[in-house]
């Protein structure tokens, strides 16, 4: 069976003076440090068809993934839950999502670049698929460490040397039939925050190692961001987030490039894969909404916030009293749509939030295959998913994941997102098999 892949790249760096997006009180890009970017990867088999966008951005909402989905699905030919849109979420990009303290998208950015440079990559990586092998090789990175460091009992955004973190970078590389690079493909855990909180524009630390690929290449490299909920870029000063510039992501990229290309270069004989996409809806279980009490006296606590977690608080619970006053009914579950892109024995995992290294762990323990990338924003925006461990210690983590939904999740929530992945893992190579 042949399998084919077809790749492109467009430019997406938005006009200077724009809100960046990643903090609270973002500030007006003032340079480009270097260039966003779309990358298109189309892959085709004999019986299977799909593509996957990697964006240098923070994230894309959930809107703003299902409009674009459905525009490609339609432009393409190919059903909606084929199309894979991924966010590498450098903090130092464009605002493509409103929330609330963070900003609102840049509906300008959206209409005259995002959607119009989408459409192109994706039109072309489909107009001249060539024929080609795929390569997986893995190594260990310590790019990242877990950022939630323990003071008193209480999480901080810091480093915890002994906190839970995934070391594992895989490098996938695809090759035409004659040995020539066509794409590599980067899979690793760590917030895009070595940056810090400047006005330059920048992919943050990937961008250094995707261009080193490149170069080495001669093809084009995207970067999936695996679970980072509670991973940071290790950086000297003892942090993963703060005071810093462009530079110093760049110094970190340095590392990352290093380890890449060390990996890349273990890389062995190319064999040709099989494509296989499988779409499911999970069901997520539900706990009772705060009491109408709760989130009166929180409103009169955060009342007149107009930025970060405490406009985010009053927004959630401005929330929940709405919805007594407007009738709500409370449900047992949410759905949770879940797509599974599986090229050769390497399965993308789709998750629309920021997942804890632990989940990733959890499901790449439990797969039946031999590499499960779980991959962090992609397909929609739902902010953090922690595990019921780091609850107990708060953090700005824990209290983001606790203002998502007006009803929040029944406990051990992060064990049953895990076992409901692995089970449809385990039914598509049940399916693949026979």
């Amino acid at each position: 069976m042949a399998f084919y892949l077809g790749v492109a790249l467009r430019p997406i760096t938005p006009p200077l003076g724009g809100y960046l997006y990643g903090y609270p009180n973002p500030p007006r890009s003032s340079a480009v440090h270097d260039d966003l970017s779309v990358t298109a990867a189309y892959f085709c088999d004999d019986n299977s068809r799909a593509i996957l966008l990697s964006y240098t951005v923070c994230a894309l909402s959930d809107s703003l993934c299902e409009r674009i989905r459905t525009l490609l699905a339609a432009d393409l030919g190919m059903p909606k839950e084929a199309v894979f849109l991924h966010a590498t979420h450098t903090h130092s990009g464009p605002c493509l999502t409103d929330s609330a303290g963070w900003g609102s998208a840049d509906g300008d950015y959206i209409e005259a670049i995002l959607i119009p440079k989408t459409r192109e990559a994706a039109r072309e990586a489909v107009a001249a698929p060539q024929p080609a092998v795929m390569s997986v090789a893995t190594g260990l990175s310590y790019v990242g460490i877990n950022r939630r460091q323990i003071r008193d009992g209480i999480a901080t955004l810091g480093q915890q040397p002994d906190g839970v973190y995934d070391p594992t970078m895989t490098v996938i590389g695809f090759f035409a039939e004659g040995g020539a690079p066509l794409l590599t493909m980067v899979h690793y855990g760590a917030h895009c925050t070595a940056s810090g909180k400047t006005d330059e524009i920048t992919r943050d630390w990937p961008g250094v190692m995707l261009d080193a690929l490149a170069a080495e290449t001669n093809a084009p490299a995207l970067f999936l961001q695996g679970p980072e909920g509670d991973v940071g870029p290790r950086m000297p000063s003892g942090k993963t987030i703060g005071e810093a510039t462009a530079e110093d992501g760049a110094a970190i990229g340095r590392i990352a490039a290093r380890d890449a290309l060390a990996i890349y270069k273990t890389l062995g004989e190319g064999c040709t894969p099989s494509l296989a996409i499988s779409h499911t809806t999970l069901s997520l279980p539900l706990a009772a909404r705060p009491s109408r009490a709760e989130a009166e006296a929180a409103i009169v606590k955060n009342e007149g916030a107009s930025a970060g977690v405490e406009a985010k608080t009053l927004d959630y619970y401005r929330r929940v009293l709405a919805s007594y006053e407007e009738g709500y009914c409370e449900r047992d579950g949410t759905p949770l749509p879940q797509s599974i892109l599986c090229i050769g024995d390497v399965a993308l995992v789709a998750f629309p939030y920021e997942l804890f290294s632990a989940i990733g762990l959890a499901v790449r323990r439990g797969s039946p295959f031999l590499h499960t990338l779980p991959l962090s924003l992609t397909n929609g925006r739902g902010c953090y998913f922690v595990t019921e461990e780091a609850i107990p210690y708060g953090g700005y983590e824990v209290t983001m994941f606790l203002l998502e939904s007006i009803q929040r999740y029944t406990p051990h929530i992060d064990r049953t997102l895990a076992d409901l992945t692995i089970r449809h893992l385990e039914e598509l190579k049940t399916k693949l098999d026979n």
